[in-house]
């Protein structure tokens, strides 16, 4: 009988996980104040929830939970269009961890899927895009965005007012959509949730 916490039966995971947390701690940007470590784990943590909604094997599962440690480690070398980058990071370390490169084909596969605009092909791409954008239906929602705003400023050296900032958000918000019947279930409720609030802000903004 397979035991339904991976880690338990496979502490592999736990070494790639401290492995990805010291490349992250030594490559990442310190102005990274969105795209850190933080959010790393936090991605982690809710692929695991999301695994057991979603009812995938233990091997899937083992799967996914490689691709959403290595999602974002691509921010260690450049901002825009670092999923390739993050997908290569990984073919190039999971072959140390036993990993077969049928395995790792899935897991980069994984990661390739949450560059935006999200396109997943499959039902662990479609996990991991909701996972990534968890945050949308969230209470900390509103706190995560100041801090992709302030990331794009530095990174991206894009400046938005608070109206067109919070006109940004509304428009994403209202055009996105979850892919799992587990995402929908839980945040649908707190994305209008959000919108609402995001346009009371805005109405008040000059």
């Amino acid at each position: 009988m397979i035991h339904s916490n991976v880690e338990k039966v496979n502490p592999t995971i736990e070494r790639v996980k401290s492995d990805v947390m010291d490349l992250l701690d030594r490559g990442l940007s310190k102005d990274l104040c969105f795209h850190n470590k933080e959010h790393t784990l936090g991605v982690y943590e809710s692929a695991k929830r999301y695994a057991e909604l979603e009812g995938i094997s233990s091997a899937e599962k083992r799967l996914l939970l490689m691709a959403a440690l290595f999602h974002d480690t691509g921010f260690t070398k450049q901002y825009e269009n670092n999923e390739p980058i993050g997908a290569e990071i990984a073919e190039a370390m999971l072959p140390r961890y036993g990993y077969s490169p049928q395995d790792i084909k899935v897991i980069t596969g994984i990661i390739l899927a949450t560059k935006m605009p999200q396109k997943p092909r499959n039902h662990l791409q479609q996990i991991i895009c909701d996972v990534d954008l968890d945050h949308l239906g969230r209470d900390g929602f509103f706190k995560k965005g100041e801090l992709l705003r302030k990331e794009w400023a530095i990174f991206l050296k894009r400046n938005y007012s608070d109206r067109e900032w919070y006109k940004l958000q509304i428009d994403f918000l209202e055009s996105h959509q979850y892919f799992t019947a587990s995402a929908r279930n839980l945040r649908d409720a707190g994305v209008l949730k959000n919108i609402e609030r995001l346009g009371e802000l805005r109405d008040k903004s000059e």
